[in-house]
């Protein structure tokens, strides 16, 4: 495939193919103290949820096609052809697929193949909604009346998709109506149209929550009330009628405990739920444990090491683990690439990777812990 090719000029030949997923970590070792139940809640403990699967959650790539390859090549899912071999395993991409990294069409026409490919292997790929996704679909679908959030958001589009607009063969320059004259209608771009419309702001998989940026007690409450295939369905609506207002909330400022109860989960820190007061932490919990979740993983902040902490209930019992891996996988972070992800195996097994290295390298480093004293 002609874009896997061109790909080359961006390094894939520094990739050794002898690459591969070489071992785990207990899940009660990442996850101490996870295995005390709650009565009311009668949710099994993470390491106890039986499993149909091997998942794998992937950060923000950001045009990065190096980057992709490489994580995709640590976890043992892809051969040096780039062939899927991952077998029936579900692999989730938490957003931000484009910008920054100088490879967005690759990636995309990457990503629209492989998906094919797991497809047709029995696994499953899932792509999570990111606030840069969000900047294209305003471009395709939002008003271009000008409010605050609007010109907000299609200036953003301007500044950061000039690498996407000029792959789709429009000057860097365009503004959001050309793209989206240039784009919508066409047999050539109905693919990359058809791949954004797929995309979700959530994932459910057993007892984990994926979502590009983080949760709060009013998307707590949407999910808990209707399901997280229904608010999936329900953004796709929003998006369709051009009233997506309430995803693309954006928080004014950190440390603002307001800001943070009302943000979009696709703009929100994965860890916002800091700044809530206690009783908005504690709807959180109980929300998410009603819904049988152990752990919320996110994307978008990126820390160059995995960062997570504990929400607990009142009693400190049966933790919910929020666990953000945007390890900056893309080059337009850092010089060099960094590689980032994490896997939950059928029996529960953790492995997670983090590279600092040019070298594609495997790091075993336990996450670093920001429980602060009112979650003990």
């Amino acid at each position: 495939m002609e874009s896997f090719e061109v790909g080359r000029e961006f390094g894939l030949d520094e990739v050794s193919s002898d690459v591969f997923w070489e071992g785990v970590f207990s899940g009660k070792e990442l996850l101490e103290d996870s295995s005390v139940e709650s009565d009311a809640m009668l949710v099994p403990a993470f390491e106890d949820v039986e499993r149909s699967r091997n998942v794998v959650y992937i950060p923000d790539i950001h045009g990065d096609f190096v980057g992709l390859r490489r994580a995709l090549l640590n976890f043992n899912l892809i051969d040096e052809n780039l062939r899927w071999i991952g077998g029936d395993t579900k692999v989730v991409f938490l957003g931000d697929l484009i910008d920054r990294g100088g490879a967005d069409r690759w990636v995309l026409d990457y990503l629209i193949e492989l998906k094919k490919q797991i497809f047709e292997a029995g696994g499953e790929m899932v792509a999570l909604v990111g606030n840069h996704e969000m900047f294209v679909l305003n471009a395709l679908y939002g008003s271009l009346s000008i409010d605050n959030t609007v010109s907000t958001l299609l200036k953003c589009f301007r500044r950061y998709c000039k690498d996407l607009m000029v792959s789709f063969g429009l000057s860097s320059d365009s503004y959001s109506f050309d793209f989206r004259n240039h784009i919508l209608g066409s047999d050539e771009y109905s693919k990359y149209v058809d791949f954004w419309n797929e995309m979700v702001p959530f994932d459910l998989e057993e007892d984990i929550l994926a979502v590009h940026g983080g949760v709060n007690p009013i998307w707590v409450d949407k999910l808990v009330e209707g399901g997280v295939d229904n608010v999936n369905r329900n953004f796709r609506k929003c998006v369709e009628s051009n009233k997506f207002w309430e995803w693309n909330f954006i928080p004014k400022a950190r440390g603002g405990s307001s800001e943070y109860r009302n943000s979009s989960p696709i703009w929100m820190d994965h860890d916002a739920v800091y700044f809530l007061n206690n009783e908005d932490r504690e709807y959180v919990y109980d929300g998410l444990k009603s819904m049988g979740v152990n752990m919320v993983v996110c994307g978008h902040q990126p820390n160059y090491k995995v960062r997570h902490f504990s929400l607990t209930n009142s009693f400190g019992e049966n933790k919910i683990r929020f666990v953000c891996i945007d390890t900056a996988i893309s080059r337009g972070f850092v010089d060099g690439i960094r590689s980032g992800g994490l896997s939950i195996s059928r029996k529960s097994e953790v492995g997670f990777m983090d590279s600092d290295s040019l070298e594609v390298e495997i790091g075993f480093d336990k996450m670093y812990d920001l429980d602060r004293d009112f979650y003990k």
